[in-house]
């Protein structure tokens, strides 16, 4: 089976906001990819990364949703991030 890669390397002297989304959604549109808006994310887990993905989907009007089993940490995301929805459980949990 032969499969395609693909490898976006942005220009580190540029600003990667929606440029670079605009320009990858052009690139995957060229050679034959569909690309659909996200409506809605869920988080697994609170920290730092999280926060900022969380952050940066909210700028783009994705409803985020964040789970995290640490109480102190789901007040203070909730207080960091006030449009997402924070749930305090564990995402590892399939119960």
């Amino acid at each position: 089976m032969n499969k395609k890669k693909i490898i976006l390397c942005p220009n580190p002297s540029r600003d990667h906001g929606m440029k670079t989304t605009k320009a990858a959604e052009k690139i995957l549109r060229e050679i034959g990819f569909e690309t659909n808006q996200v409506a809605d994310a869920m988080i697994v887990g609170g920290g730092t990364s999280a926060y900022y993905l969380a952050k940066r989907l909210i700028s783009a009007d994705i409803e985020v949703k964040i789970i995290e089993r640490n109480p102190s940490r789901c007040e203070e995301l909730s207080e960091l991030l006030p449009k997402a929805t924070i749930i305090c459980g564990d995402g590892g949990d399939v119960d």
